[in-house]
């Protein structure tokens, strides 16, 4: 291996990372239906894993297969993600908690990160030896991410984004197959892994997002640069999620539910509520599930002129 070969590797490196990045990252907004909590503990994971890979590694002498196993896990990381948020979450459409957000991107992101970075070394450790300057390494993986991250905003929702990065994993695997011999034999096993994975992408993402909806019938998933809307039906109702958080419904069951649960799910302990308006709602029996004592209930402050304590108007 020469220093050409480690230049093209590491722009390779830092080309897919940005790029699997960014998909990965809307991937789990979308599926977590979380906020800049995910971006936050996104870097943390990358960063952190990613350094501690680049300073212990892999103790694996060839650098192919880890670079195959790279290739691999670019694409397979949306089914991951959806798999992992399937055994977590306790139903469907639920706020997940940040321990079941941590458990879900350690169990995703940690393997991937710390092999990006232990590949980082292997080639660092290559180019070093051949007396080549570690700052030009980092410029060629820098070089390689700027383009991966411009050309996301491109090719961002043209597909799923298990089909895109099925297709930029496969294009890898062409260009390393015919730019090195020694690479004929991974490549070709790559492209025989993932090819049906891309043919069978959008049936594959449809069996993998039901689970994560398990008793909802999916209609419609729209991909947009800025969001993805999914219309679901249960019940002869249909609901619109929007990013991942549900923005209407057909019908009015999920009021109660909109109105108490992402309050009151975050506080530790309630040992009773003053619930003001609402009761035409139907709250009260949602409330209930908390095992909490409702003090007062009124629907006179929706007219304005009072509100009723225990039957008494004042």
């Amino acid at each position: 291996m020469v220093k050409r070969d480690i230049y093209i590797y590491s722009f390779i490196l830092g080309f897919l990372s940005i790029f699997s990045q960014t998909f990965i990252f809307r991937e789990l907004s979308f599926t977590l239906r979380s906020n800049e909590l995910i971006l936050s503990l996104l870097l943390f994971y990358w960063l952190f894993f990613g350094g501690l890979g680049s300073s212990v590694g892999i103790p694996h002498p060839k650098l192919f297969g880890k670079f195959f196993i790279f290739l691999l896990l670019v694409p397979l990381s949306i089914l991951l993600a959806k798999m992992w948020a399937a055994v977590i979450q306790h139903s469907p459409g639920e706020f997940f908690s940040l321990p079941q957000v941590i458990a879900v991107m350690s169990l995703l992101l940690i393997p991937f990160c710390y092999l990006t970075g232990s590949i980082f070394l292997e080639l660092s450790r290559k180019f070093t030896r051949l007396g080549g300057k570690p700052y030009k390494m980092y410029a060629s993986d820098g070089t390689g991410a700027m383009i991966g991250g411009v050309l996301t905003y491109f090719v961002i929702a043209q597909g799923s984004a298990l089909w895109i990065l099925c297709i930029a994993s496969m294009v890898t695997a062409l260009f390393l197959i015919g730019w090195e011999q020694r690479w004929r034999g991974w490549g070709i096993v790559l492209l025989i892994i993932i090819l049906p994975v891309a043919l069978l992408s959008n049936k594959l993402e449809m069996k993998f997002n039901s689970l994560l909806w398990e008793g909802f019938t999916i209609e419609k998933t729209i991909e947009s640069k800025y969001t993805r809307s999914t219309i679901l039906s249960h019940r002869n109702e249909k609901f619109l999620y929007q990013g991942g958080s549900l923005v209407a419904a057909s019908g009015d069951s999920v009021s109660p539910e909109l109105l108490v649960h992402p309050i009151f799910s975050q506080l530790k302990e309630i040992n009773s509520a003053f619930v003001v308006g609402g009761v035409n709602l139907n709250i009260i029996p949602e409330l209930e599930k908390y095992h909490i004592c409702l003090l007062y209930t009124s629907d006179a402050a929706d007219e304005l002129d009072g509100v009723d304590l225990g039957g008494r108007r004042i």
